[in-house]
């Protein structure tokens, strides 16, 4: 049967009809897919760029040496990082605008905002009458300021490692990365004595400039003695708790390239009845040497010990002021007209019959857990720490500083919650520091005794004195991400 023609081209010119009628709805709608993909397309990218624009400006915060020029430093890197991460015309927008802004918001914390918007374009629906669409997006990020002590070690091993130098030029590295006039950065050295060479400053002063400064303080350490580690940590801490300011973060950058051999200690001077009971006579020949005799009385003398070469040796705690070129000159202990300790080392033991319990700060020189130390068996001074064991001396300087860290987590002689963070940073070669003591001191997942109640720190090993750049910077980045 034939078809009939007139039918197919009826069906045919209702297809042509529906087909633009379907048109009119298509278009449209395929048209604001595609349009909507790309406003919010442009703006993911814009509030990545916001965000990144002001963390980067947070954290260029540090940069200057005026908080006016910290600021400044802080609105121009927002914008550097604004225009790298979305470049003029990125995607076809246009008319940018960018408006950095820097405030305080609390105390000592500083905000840096970034306000955002481009002209995203209409590509399909500018036949609807649609031709562009503005996009804002605001990001934020703030940075809290900080109370940072640097403890380093200068003892005589790094002068013989050849780190002197390289230590100063790492530490110097690390002080310029902080916030002048803002943050509060301090600095105490150690050796076999420890000093505060440069006393936090409240309100927050002027640490990078001049000759008093931590750079030019840092730049004239010479490295030379012992390695009084528990002494210079808690010093540093008291420095902190000197502040006593909760709020903001309190950090510790803690250096050293070896384990401690030196304690500072009250002990008790050997009177007759002891020098005897430890089995030598009332008046040895060294003391003969000097016209002088034991001490007649058990007199408290505070000075620190040391053990070098396989003997022991005590110095004066109160020796005179001194600058850092010439190292420690402090003199032997002395107790009163015709009684001192006697300047040979190896005699040391004769001078007083024990190691008292803790150091002067109250760190224990013995646990259990830790390192082994001997006690006296008999005598008068039964149960008490042995005064001429170079062993017993060397761990108990290791366990005072692993109980200075303890105690300083535990915020033990602090007026209110401190919360300090401990960033250990240990230099291999020659007295490479123990992995184990610095993660301990650190409180890192790698230590022993990790506590999860309280603030995670930091140990980081730097294996020769090339690495100690890159080591100190690697703290002081987290010390400043944490600050965000």
């Amino acid at each position: 049967m034939r078809k009939r023609a007139g039918s197919t081209e009826r069906r045919k010119g209702m297809t042509v009809i529906m087909s633009a009628l379907m048109m009119t709805f298509t278009v449209p709608i395929v048209g604001l897919a595609i349009d909507s993909s790309l406003f919010y397309g442009v703006r993911a990218r814009l509030s990545s760029a916001a965000d990144a624009a002001a963390i980067a400006g947070a954290r260029s915060l540090s940069t200057g040496l005026t908080i006016e020029a910290q600021e400044s430093n802080a609105r121009a890197t927002a914008r550097r990082f604004f225009d790298a991460n979305f470049p003029t015309g990125f995607l076809n927008t246009s008319n940018p605008q960018v408006d950095v802004t820097v405030q305080e918001v609390a105390n000592r914390t500083r905000e840096v905002t970034v306000t955002t918007q481009v002209t995203a374009p209409h590509y399909f629906m500018q036949y609807l009458g649609k031709i562009n669409a503005p996009v804002a997006a605001t990001g934020q990020a703030r940075r809290r300021d900080i109370n940072v002590m640097i403890v380093i070690d200068r003892s005589g091993s790094l002068q013989s490692a050849g780190a002197c130098g390289p230590l100063r030029a790492a530490a110097t590295s690390f002080v310029n990365k902080f916030a002048n006039l803002r943050d509060r950065v301090g600095l105490v050295t150690f050796g076999g004595d420890y000093r505060v060479d440069f006393a936090m400053q409240n309100p927050p002063g002027n640490f990078l400039t001049g000759t008093g400064s931590i750079p030019n303080l840092i730049s004239s350490i010479v490295c030379v003695g012992n390695t009084n580690s528990a002494g210079g940590l808690w010093k540093g801490y008291q420095e902190l708790v000197r502040i006593n300011e909760p709020g903001t973060l309190n950090a510790i950058l803690f250096f050293t390239d070896g384990q401690p051999n030196a304690l500072t200690v009250d002990f008790t001077a050997a009177n007759a009845l002891r020098t005897v009971a430890r089995g030598y006579t009332a008046v040895a020949s060294p003391y003969t040497s000097l016209s002088r005799s034991p001490c007649a009385t058990s007199t408290n003398k505070r000075g620190w010990i040391y053990t070098s070469s396989g003997v022991s040796g005590i110095k004066n705690e109160t020796a005179p002021a001194m600058p850092l070129s010439t190292g420690w000159n402090g003199t032997w202990i002395s107790d009163k007209a015709g009684c001192a300790m006697n300047t040979d080392a190896s005699y040391v033991h004769r001078d007083f019959g024990f190691l008292p319990p803790t150091d002067i700060f109250g760190n224990a020189l013995r646990d259990a857990g830790y390192k082994s130390t001997t006690l006296l068996s008999s005598g008068p001074d039964a149960g008490k720490l042995v005064a001429n064991s170079n062993t017993t001396l060397t761990n108990g300087a290791i366990n005072a500083l692993n109980d200075a860290a303890r105690r300083i987590r535990n915020n033990a002689t602090a007026a209110s919650e401190l919360n300090t963070v401990i960033y250990s940073l240990g230099l291999g070669g020659v007295g490479a520091a123990e992995d184990q003591l610095l993660n301990r001191v650190a409180n890192t997942k790698a230590s022993p005794i990790f506590d999860a109640s309280k603030f995670e720190g930091m140990y980081v090993y730097a294996p020769s004195p090339t690495e100690l750049n890159e080591a100190f910077a690697r703290i002081a980045g987290e010390i400043l991400r944490i600050a965000q």
